[in-house]
């Protein structure tokens, strides 16, 4: 049936708004409904988008990712800890600016959206390295939107690069896309219109 979001993107995955994947298709829950490990996925990404603490504990027995895969995961669990670290330096360097301490809070729920891929399948996700890690400084509000915007145009291009990976799982799949989607459609767009 055409047009059936059940059966939609089972050929090709849908594309998003800007083009980027969309959480419809083969590769969401809704897409592939009677999928274990969709279900698994789509659990774990709801209860990040909810605000839910991450886990921090490793559950299960170890099923261990592919190094490809593990070096994608790694990657992506960086970015996301390393514009969380930035964004609440701005937000202490230039106040409780709204867009900065918001989004502050989401990219730390991003961070447990891909600690849970770890913890899902028995694995303790990598030491967190964002200390070693040379952030922005910024002295006016235009400069650190700009700079925001920048580094979630960088965050996207990661995330691009990233789906690319060969042989990806279904729940860092999910993830991956799911991620790209909020860092386009609420977090680039916010601060995009911050002043």
């Amino acid at each position: 049936m055409q047009g059936d979001p059940m059966t939609m993107g089972q050929d090709e995955p849908m594309r998003g708004r800007g083009g980027g994947p969309s959480m419809m298709g083969s590769d969401s829950p809704i897409g592939s409904a009677s999928n274990g490990a969709g279900m698994a996925g789509s659990s774990m990404v709801m209860r990040a988008m909810h605000g839910a603490e991450c886990r921090g504990m490793a559950i299960g027995e170890a099923r261990p990712f592919a190094p490809t895969v593990k070096a994608a995961l790694d990657r992506a669990l960086q970015e996301e800890r390393r514009a969380e670290a930035g964004y609440d330096k701005t937000s202490t360097t230039l106040g409780e600016q709204s867009a900065f301490t918001r989004i502050a809070g989401a990219m730390e729920r991003h961070g447990c959206v891909l600690e849970d891929v770890y913890l899902q399948r028995g694995l303790t996700p990598p030491k967190n390295e964002t200390s070693s890690v040379a952030l922005p400084s910024y002295t006016k509000l235009a400069e650190a939107c700009a700079g925001a915007v920048a580094s979630e145009k960088s965050l996207l291009a990661t995330y691009d690069a990233l789906l690319e990976t060969k042989d990806l799982p279904y729940d860092v799949r999910i993830a991956f896309i799911h991620l790209r989607s909020l860092s386009h459609d609420r977090d680039l767009p916010a601060f995009e219109s911050c002043r």
